[in-house]
């Protein structure tokens, strides 16, 4: 069983950065990224322990096609799923993140995961972008999975760095999609990262 390390013993593991850089790539095995990258996804934005994530599990978000309803020119919805984490206040060393454009999405957005055929899904994973800090992240949202007439899971984020969570009944879609209603009052809300896993941690031993 695998779960999130603390974030202090990690970053002594964490390769050094290069100069002025806020954000360090995951570890990416041919696009589709096992729960490894979760875990430095956690060590990297300053997460605490969380509950154990199995090596089964896969993250589908890397071999989908992303779309959002609103992305900065340099922060587009794919950096949101390109295996890269910011470090919390990067600033101007923020890449691989994605941002919403403040003074049109007001607070919202939707992000969506498509793939060319259907495909089970049973968790996702959000980490809000916290470059210019934890106010921007989202706070209430859904997930919408193609097929079926209600959300598969709602509720809130934390206003924090770090992953959190959302397990759900596994769902067999070819599109799932997070509908963010509100953030924690940053500018320009988006996500560090957000990854679809093929496999809820509390089914895998």
């Amino acid at each position: 069983r695998l779960s999130f390390p603390p974030a202090a013993s990690a970053r002594q593991a964490t390769p050094r950065r290069p100069p002025g850089l806020g954000c360090t790539r995951a570890v990416v095995a041919n696009r589709a990224v096992r729960l490894a990258a979760v875990i430095a996804l956690g060590a990297w934005s300053g997460g605490s322990s969380a509950a154990p994530l199995g090596p089964a599990a896969v993250n589908l978000a890397a071999t989908a096609t992303v779309t959002a309803s609103s992305e900065q020119p340099h922060l587009p919805a794919t950096a949101g799923a390109d295996g890269r984490s910011c470090r919390p206040n990067a600033m101007l060393g923020e890449v691989g993140a994605w941002a919403v454009v403040g003074d049109t999405a007001k607070g919202k957005a939707e992000i969506s995961f498509a793939w060319p055929q259907p495909t089970t899904v049973a968790e996702g994973v959000y980490v809000g972008r916290c470059a210019w800090g934890d106010g921007e992240t989202f706070r209430e949202y859904e997930i919408r999975a193609e097929g079926r007439t209600e959300p598969v899971a709602r509720g809130e984020f934390e206003k924090r760095s770090g992953p959190q969570r959302v397990s759900f009944a596994p769902v067999e879609t070819q599109r799932l999609t997070i509908a963010f209603l509100s953030a924690h009052g940053g500018a320009n809300p988006g996500a560090n990262e957000i990854l679809v896993i093929s496999t809820s941690a509390a089914d895998v031993e």
